[in-house]
């Protein structure tokens, strides 16, 4: 099945020209953030849409802009978003760059966000940098953090709850096994000493029958 969702990770090579939101937005694609990186052989793009969008879409997008599709190996040329609450790529080297280079200020990336937003405290990579500054923060995107983070902390407490239960269910299961082992070292004693009194009476009435 197609997959659509609005946070795509784009590799290509450094030779292609960069995908910036003008360009996106001249093919008809809306822009909400743009992160433009080129290091070495590749670029890489990561951009948050303002609706869905389809691989096809993509790859349509850079046949018309000349754009040419590389990839690092293991990893797909044009990534999506694998997690609803945060940026997830599965350790793609290119969003570490995309990160590093944020994190440092640097010139190399050119970072983009609509209506003049700071990327660094309002961009969708917030909480993946070495320092925020909330005070800084427009009160919408501090609306939208605290519901991510009230999300993300049910979603753990569900989960802590549905590991305790299931360890409480373990703890269970294993005194009820040590319950049953220590009843049949019981019954293999019993077993045992019936053995040890059956084969003295057996020695017994052999010799009984030797001495007649």
């Amino acid at each position: 099945m197609p997959v659509s969702t609005r946070i795509w990770l784009i590799t290509y090579g450094a030779s292609s020209p960069s995908m910036t939101h003008e360009m996106l937005s001249s093919h008809g694609f809306g822009v909400s953030e743009c992160y433009t990186l080129t290091q070495r052989d590749f670029k890489y793009t990561l951009v948050r849409f303002d609706t869905r969008v389809y691989r096809s879409q993509l790859v349509s997008f850079q046949k018309d802009s000349g754009i040419i599709e590389q990839s690092i190996p293991g990893f797909e040329s044009i990534a999506h978003n694998k997690d609803r609450n945060t940026v997830d790529f599965d350790g793609h080297p290119g969003l570490s760059l995309i990160i590093e280079h944020l994190n440092k200020r640097s010139s190399e990336l050119v970072a983009w966000m609509d209506g003049g937003g700071n990327c660094l405290v309002d961009g969708i990579l917030w909480d993946q940098l070495e320092s925020v500054d909330h005070g800084r923060m427009r009160k919408s995107r501090l609306v939208s953090i605290i519901k991510e983070t009230n999300a993300k902390y049910k979603d753990l407490s569900s989960r802590f709850e549905a590991l305790e239960q299931q360890n409480d269910l373990l703890a269970t299961e294993l005194a009820e096994c040590k319950d049953e082992i220590e009843s049949f070292k019981e019954t293999k004693q019993a077993l045992k000493h019936k053995v040890r009194v059956l084969q003295m009476m057996v020695d017994s009435e052999n010799r009984r029958k030797l001495c007649q």
